[in-house]
């Protein structure tokens, strides 16, 4: 009987152990998308930042998309903790093109909705 029960406790030990290994592993994957989708996020905001830098521009149509940008940039950097945890959330695929899509959506979005509550 104690080889039985020792044999018993081995197999639930090795199975609660290759149980937990899955989630070991998808918490390391979250933690990498998490920090590539930071990155990327950085990135916009760096573009963003540059692009703003046209403020001192002769073109009033330059000039208003600098402004343009550096509020995007602004946004981004203020709710840059929020925005990839929905990206997270979302399970958008971590590549350029898609993030700044969801980004560009979310400032409008967060625009278009304050801009409704300005007009009440």
């Amino acid at each position: 009987m104690p080889r039985s029960a020792a044999v018993i406790v081995t197999s639930l030990t090795m199975a609660l152990v290759l149980a937990a290994v899955p989630a070991i592993a998808d918490d390391r994957g979250r933690t990498n998308q998490a920090a590539l989708m930071e990155a990327l996020v950085d990135n916009y905001i760096a573009a963003c930042e540059a692009k703003s830098g046209l403020n001192q521009s002769r073109s009033a149509a330059m000039r208003r998309h600098a402004a343009l940008y550096s509020l995007k940039g602004s946004y981004c950097t203020l709710y840059r903790e929020e925005l990839v945890q929905a990206m997270i959330e979302e399970d958008l695929e971590a590549k350029p093109y898609k993030v700044n899509r969801f980004l560009n959506q979310r400032f409008y979005e967060t625009v278009h909705s304050r801009s409704q509550m300005a007009q009440k």
